[in-house]
């Protein structure tokens, strides 16, 4: 296999487009983390869908390390640096669900329900450890938006909330990312796979945020 990379100021960069594409992802999250925190303001829910974007942007710029320093970060040091960006990916997931949870039920299911939750999230990270496959954070990521997938749309169906519908339409890019992802599909040398499903990626951060907004003109997402 061909490999792809160019040199910049001296830096020579791998992955030139999944590096560049990583950069895009972790400002949009952070841009959005930001306005999260202006609209919710007052709103203590609105923390965990910020946490989530935040997280995810920080998660991100770690990719670019990964994805494009591979001439610098190498065997251990590139392990390290993977099973870093998969935890505060997996983090960030976490959040993610804990935001949903709390949207839609009481608090005291919700209080009931983290710990559980919790412990899922490290028992997936601990087999991640153990077997150092990224096939496992896969699964968790699946089952977490599938989850927010499946209550959001139950809701939209059920009330018609459009902001519910935005979600459900934000996550269902993720099955396109995932697919391109699994095939490993490149449309072209310089843009492979990790590239071309971030571009889904890209597109379901900004539907669930419209969602998110839509939900809390709606006063959906309580107090």
């Amino acid at each position: 296999m061909e490999e792809i990379y160019f040199d910049l100021l001296g830096v020579r960069f791998s992955e030139p487009a999944t590096a560049i594409t990583n950069v895009f992802l972790a400002i949009q999250c952070l841009v959005i983390a930001y306005y999260l925190g202006k609209l919710g303001e007052g709103k203590a829910i609105i923390n965990n869908w910020k946490r989530y974007y935040f997280i995810t942007g920080i998660s991100n710029f770690i990719a670019v390390v990964v994805h494009g320093l591979l001439f610098y970060v190498m065997g251990t040091d590139h392990t390290i640096a993977w099973v870093i960006m998969n935890f505060v990916a997996t983090l960030a997931v976490y959040f993610v669900v804990m935001g949903t949870v709390q949207t839609f039920f009481t608090e005291e299911q919700t209080k009931s329900y983290n710990k559980l939750i919790i412990a899922a999230f490290l028992a997936f990270f601990i087999a991640f450890l153990f077997v150092l496959k990224f096939v496992v954070i896969m699964v968790c990521l699946i089952l977490s938006m599938g989850f927010i997938l499946v209550i959001n749309a139950k809701h939209y169906f059920k009330t018609g909330r459009k902001g519910s519908g935005w979600i459900v339409a934000g996550l269902s890019m993720l099955i396109f990312a995932g697919a391109v992802h699994a095939t490993k599909y490149d449309i072209h040398p310089w843009f492979n796979y990790n590239a071309m499903a971030h571009i889904f990626i890209s597109i379901n951060f900004a539907l669930v945020y419209k969602g998110i907004k839509m939900n809390l003109k709606n006063n959906l997402i309580k107090d």
